[in-house]
């Protein structure tokens, strides 16, 4: 991985491990809404590559609903299931990245169960524009993790989109 200040303009700024970060934790809250318990290592890895992408970010259901299910949205998609594989593998190192930053800043804690859980203490809510990509990012990063929460475990997960965790 290169040095922060020789990275290109847009992947320091679109990947950066803060706002990585803020969509994990994000992604969490909802997780532990729908679930009542931590996130699974496995699928930090995943929020990323599906949040950060644009088209599969768009293509996600507007609102959060139980009854929207995430097999179905992935058979509607295709493409997803295609591409998610490589998209994981490109941007490990930045979720990673993210990972650790989250830890160090205690945004992101690892509980007694080893699972995933956030401080929300850490964290104050951003204050992005209305209608901007930055808080499309954070509003679907809370559906996305709900959507994990309600799907059950993360080999399951991971089935669906057509690769081994």
């Amino acid at each position: 991985m290169k040095v922060w200040n020789q990275r290109p303009i847009e992947v320091a700024n679109l990947l950066n491990p803060a706002f990585c970060s803020v969509l994990i934790s994000r992604a969490i809250s909802g997780y532990i809404l729908t679930s009542q318990r931590g996130m699974p290592y496995s699928l930090i890895f995943l929020i990323p590559p599906i949040i950060l992408h644009e088209s599969t970010r768009i293509s996600l259901p507007q609102r959060f609903s139980p009854n929207s299910k995430l097999h179905a949205w992935i058979h509607n998609n295709p493409q997803i299931k295609a591409e998610i594989r490589n998209r994981i593998i490109s941007l490990n190192s930045y979720t990673r990245e993210a990972l650790i930053f989250g830890l160090q800043r205690r945004v992101l804690m690892i509980n007694d169960q080893g699972v995933f859980i956030n401080n929300d203490a850490m964290l104050k809510k951003p204050k992005w524009a209305a209608k901007t990509e930055p808080l499309d990012c954070y509003s679907k990063a809370l559906q996305l993790g709900k959507w994990f929460g309600i799907t059950g475990d993360d080999i399951i997960i991971y089935t669906l989109l057509g690769i081994q965790p």
